[in-house]
């Protein structure tokens, strides 16, 4: 399945990862008011502007390992 939001990947990824990335989001969201979030080559981006892979400032990756 490909994921489309953030909201998307966070459900597909383990539990511990999925929590951790749960609770990123508002800490990433104060930290950058006005950046856009979305999913870029398989993973969360925040950027500048409407195209977040343009002006990249925070990716988030769950890594297993």
């Amino acid at each position: 399945m490909e994921t489309t939001t953030v909201t998307d990947y966070l459900a597909g990824v383990d539990a511990p990862l999925r929590e951790i990335g749960e609770k990123l989001l508002p800490v990433i969201e104060a930290a950058l008011p006005g950046a856009t979030g979305a999913v870029w080559h398989g993973h969360p981006v925040w950027g500048l502007g409407d195209r977040p892979g343009r002006r990249p400032v925070c990716p988030v990756k769950a890594y297993a390992a």
